[in-house]
């Protein structure tokens, strides 16, 4: 590793603003370098495609009257 290139450990933590879209000129080079995470990069692009593709579930109605309930009493209090 040359100086100034992240190691995997740092890469790793940049990774998920990187998955988010951020754009990370230090990520893509050590990509570029190094399989490993590349290969880790693309099972989690695979496995967020998957999670997409999933419906949402439905909020119980009672939780979602208890949930709006309180927005309603945050917002007379000027919360």
């Amino acid at each position: 590793m040359r100086k100034g290139q992240l190691d995997c450990q740092q890469c790793l933590e940049r990774l998920g603003a990187y998955l988010d879209g951020e754009t990370d000129l230090e990520v893509d080079g050590h990509l570029a370098q190094c399989l490993g995470c590349r290969r880790l990069v693309a099972n989690c692009r695979q496995t967020i495609q998957v999670y997409r593709r999933q419906p949402l579930p439905e909020l119980p109605a009672a939780l979602h009257q208890k949930v709006m309930a309180r927005v309603a009493a945050r917002e007379k209090l000027g919360r």
